[in-house]
């Protein structure tokens, strides 16, 4: 039996794989620019909208700071979930009333009142303005604007629960809201003179003593004047 050996070069088929791929390149690519050419005004619509759904993504209110990076400087978007750090919180003009100097103040002015229609001087007694303040502060805890509380506490049994001996006991409330300190002052006494009832107990003679007691709430300022 004899063997034959085939020694001719085979052929190959790299070269015409090459071409077809040379071919449906440029078929692609000639596609590609055409439905491009035809669909253009569509493709960039799409790519705008894409755009601007993608801007609409960013909250409103997320704040720009600048961030530095060498000699450059570029915008970053803080996330709007991040905690910004606030300013300080202001002294309110709650904080800022001195009570004490305040209740002086009306004391002083009623005094001046006194003197300058011949009447004697009151004396500021720290008891009644205690029962006073006490009143004012009840005032405001339980909601109510008068002489006699909500339960029928009235001013001679303020006196009486406090063990402090009065007689006669005369008393003038007020409520006003929050103002300059010295204006203030000014205001709280020129309602009372303007008050026949509330005037008549400042310029009564038969009292040698007062108390002021002053609470506040917010902007709610509540006086009480006792006079003993």
């Amino acid at each position: 039996m004899v063997y034959r050996i085939d020694n001719r070069p085979k052929k190959s088929h790299r070269g015409k794989y090459t071409m077809l791929g040379i071919i449906l390149g440029l078929a692609l690519a000639f596609g590609g620019l055409y439905v491009y050419d035809n669909h253009k005004d569509a493709i960039n619509g799409n790519v705008d909208s894409i755009k601007q759904f993608a801007i609409k993504q960013i909250p409103k209110d997320s704040p720009i700071i600048q961030v530095t990076q060498g000699d450059s400087v570029k915008p970053e978007v803080v996330s709007s979930q991040q905690p910004i750090q606030s300013s300080p919180v202001e002294q309110t003009q709650t904080d800022s009333i001195d009570i004490p100097s305040l209740e002086k103040q009306i004391h002083e002015q009623i005094n001046q009142i006194r003197q300058s229609n011949g009447l004697n001087s009151l004396v500021f007694d720290s008891k009644v303005a205690s029962i006073a303040r006490t009143h004012s502060q009840d005032m405001i805890d339980n909601n109510y604007f008068d002489h006699t509380a909500p339960n029928g506490v009235t001013t001679q049994n303020r006196f009486f629960d406090a063990h402090y001996p009065c007689f006669p006991i005369g008393e003038n409330i007020e409520e006003i809201n929050l103002e300059n300190q010295d204006i203030l002052s000014t205001d709280i006494v020129n309602t009372w003179m303007n008050s026949p009832e509330h005037k008549t107990n400042i310029l009564e003679s038969i009292y040698s003593s007062e108390g002021i007691g002053i609470s506040i709430s917010g902007d709610n300022v509540m006086i009480t004047q006792d006079f003993c």
